[in-house]
C-alpha cells in the first residue's frame, strides 16, 4: 500500500516546528517526513497525520487533549500518537509536544547506523 503525500498545510507545521541544530536531522521513513535525534525518530508526519513519539506520562496528556495513537498501516505504534487539528493550528502548542518529544527521544540510547547490505543500491534526497 502506497501512503500519500503530506499536503502542504501539513508540511508547514512539520517544517516550522522542526527543532534546528546540527542533532535534529530530518530523513524520510517509508516516503514520509520525520526527524530523528541520535538515531532515534521524534516526529514526523504520514499523509495528513502529525505525529510525536513521548514518554508514558506525557502521552497519557497527549491523549487527555485529543491525540491517538499512531497506527500508520494499520499497526499501532506504542511511544508515538498524532496530534488533534486543534493543536496543529497553533504553532506554540505544536512546538510544547515537539519539544518534548525531542526531550524524549535525547533521553533514549543512541542508535547506531545499520551497516548496509553488500550490493545494496544507494539513493541520495
Amino acid at each position: 500500500m502506497k501512503l500519500e503525500q503530506p499536503s502542504e498545510r501539513v508540511m508547514s507545521v512539520f517544517r516550522s516546528a522542526a527543532p534546528g541544530g546540527p542533532e535534529a536531522l530530518e530523513r524520510k521513513m517509508f516516503g514520509q517526513p520525520c526527524a530523528f535525534v541520535h538515531g532515534n525518530m521524534f516526529m514526523g508526519v504520514c499523509e495528513d497525520l502529525f505525529w510525536v513519539r513521548l514518554g508514558p506520562a506525557h502521552r497519557a496528556d497527549a491523549v487527555a487533549a485529543g491525540a491517538e495513537p499512531f497506527s500508520p498501516l494499520g499497526r499501532t505504534m506504542r511511544e508515538y500518537v498524532t496530534l488533534p487539528p486543534s493543536v496543529l493550528v497553533d504553532p506554540d502548542a505544536t512546538r510544547s509536544w515537539v519539544d518534548r518529544a525531542y526531550a524524549y527521544a535525547c533521553t533514549l540510547p543512541p542508535k547506531e547506523p545499520k551497516p548496509r547490505a553488500r550490493g545494496a543500491a544507494t539513493r541520495k534526497s
